[in-house]
């Protein structure tokens, strides 16, 4: 499975590809983060926040409404509302109606692919990566 799945994975640019013969992953997300460095910079924006860092160990056990994580951090609905479109644009968090309710939770699975992609994005060495130092003309 992870022979074919990384050969499938490098024609789409996958960054990464993690298995064994029986099953496998490959990161695409990090294949974008290097060709688009938006997606990178959205997340650390998101990540970047007290609130929205307060906000998402709130929701990683069970899922919130948006007046009540307002409430529960001393913040208005708009703002708490702001915070909450930053963490879903980051992918972090979801949200759902139930009624007249917006329900927040946080993407377990996709927080996780996306640090790991973050991760692999940093660390990853490209053909014009040396040791050597580059030195500029004084200011």
């Amino acid at each position: 499975a992870k022979k074919v799945l990384c050969e499938l994975g490098k024609d789409m640019g996958a960054n990464t590809c993690r298995g064994d013969d029986k099953i496998a992953k490959i990161s695409i997300v990090g294949g974008g983060m290097r060709s688009h460095a938006g997606v990178a910079s959205t997340m650390f924006k998101a990540l970047s926040d007290e609130n929205r860092l307060k906000i998402l160990r709130k929701v990683k056990f069970r899922e919130f409404c948006l007046g009540t994580l307002a409430k529960e951090f001393g913040l208005s609905a708009s703002v708490a509302s702001h915070h909450l479109k930053a963490l879903e644009e980051a992918g972090l968090v979801s949200r759902r109606k139930k009624g007249r309710y917006v329900i927040f939770k946080i993407n377990k699975d996709k927080f996780k692919d996306l640090l790991e992609d973050m991760f692999d994005y940093l660390i990853e060495e490209g053909p014009e990566e040396n040791n050597e130092i580059e030195v500029g003309r004084p200011m």
